[in-house]
């Protein structure tokens, strides 16, 4: 389980470059990268979770990736909807 969280903790990394690219570079949201972007980061806190130790620690650990986890989707939610904001005004 380490190995594994290790290895999505590069990978929860990597989709963090490809969003910046996706947003700011290259000006376009692809729907399969938004699906690997939903993905990645709850396969690092099930990951990450089944690693910890069950002691006090890892119980206080694993109650805050619940509570990051949904800031950070609206985190991407909200640097996204900000970029193309002239795009959604026209939806509306």
């Amino acid at each position: 389980w380490i190995g594994l969280s290790i290895g999505t903790a590069l990978g929860w990394v990597f989709v963090h470059y490809l969003i910046f690219q996706s947003i700011y570079r290259i000006g376009a949201l692809c729907p399969y990268c938004m699906v690997v972007w939903a993905i990645v980061p709850l396969i690092l806190v099930l990951s990450v979770s089944r690693a910890l130790p069950d002691n006090r620690l890892g119980r206080s650990i694993r109650e805050w990736m619940g509570v990051l986890l949904p800031v950070w989707y609206i985190a991407v939610i909200v640097a996204a909807g900000v970029k193309f904001w002239d795009y959604w005004q026209t939806l509306f």
